[in-house]
């Protein structure tokens, strides 16, 4: 019987205003457990989360 199995994966970027840094380590680790509980909370699973002073870079896929 044939079937068809899909994996989405979602990259996601954002930054802040004119690329201030803003994103300083004191407040990048709360940021990325921030983010991780909303993708959580979205039945999905964070992957690969990185930033920078001004950015945030993650790939986000369906949690199986």
């Amino acid at each position: 019987m044939p079937q068809s199995i899909v994996k989405l994966l979602a990259h996601i970027v954002f930054s802040t205003k004119n690329r201030a840094h803003l994103i300083h380590p004191e407040v990048e680790n709360e940021l990325f457990r921030y983010i991780h509980g909303i993708v959580e909370n979205n039945n999905s699973k964070l992957i690969i989360p990185n930033g920078t002073a001004y950015s945030f870079v993650s790939f986000i896929g369906e949690d199986d």
